[in-house]
């Protein structure tokens, strides 16, 4: 256990929204959420889909993203735009591995608030939790090739493009897929967030 991560924060704001760790009781929107969003995320987030097939699941499945918070195994954050209280992405911070330590990034916004620069702002605050709180060396994202939109988001972020994993995902159909990996290292981040 990493003792200071203790008294890290739970809550995070941007000029547009709120970054909060999970409640019991979110599963609901959560669970509306990915519906709302089912074609967009079969692809991307097959297991997201199994794990949110209805509400009962989804509360399952916040109630295991809060549980980790405190085993230190993931960091997951919802996302409410300020303006109406709406609850409208997901942000996590995955297979963390603390002897490096270094961890994977995902994140997912619902399509009435994509193309507005609200998920670069959210992640440009969930980057400085990890690299100012959680004291994370490195930070990477998988996409999928054909997502142009996730890896231009990467890359306005400050990440950069180390390669491609070669049949390393598998899609809500079962093809097995490449995915492009972008990484960002400490160093990146002192360098592209504290110019």
């Amino acid at each position: 256990m990493q003792e200071f991560i203790l008294n890290i924060s739970h809550q995070m704001e941007t000029a547009r929204t709120l970054i909060k760790q999970y409640s019991e009781g979110d599963g609901a929107a959560f669970f509306e959420l990915v519906h709302e969003n089912k074609k967009r995320l079969e692809d991307s987030f097959p297991l997201t889909l199994v794990n949110a097939s209805n509400e009962i699941t989804a509360e399952g499945y916040i109630q295991t993203k809060i549980a980790e918070w405190y085993e230190q195994k993931s960091f997951s954050f919802g996302i409410w735009y300020k303006n109406d209280n709406k609850y409208i992405g997901h942000v996590s911070i995955k297979n963390i591995d603390w002897v490096i330590p270094k961890a994977e990034l995902s994140y997912l916004i619902t399509k009435d608030y994509e193309g507005k620069g609200i998920m670069k702002e959210v992640l440009s605050a969930v980057i400085k939790f990890c690299f100012e709180e959680l004291t994370i060396k490195r930070l990477y994202i998988r996409v999928m090739t054909n997502n142009e939109r996730s890896f231009k988001l990467a890359e306005r972020c400050g990440f950069g493009k180390e390669g491609m994993l070669r049949s390393d995902h598998r899609t809500y159909d079962g093809d097995v897929v490449d995915l492009f990996i972008y990484g960002l290292t400490s160093d990146d981040y002192k360098n592209y967030y504290k110019k």
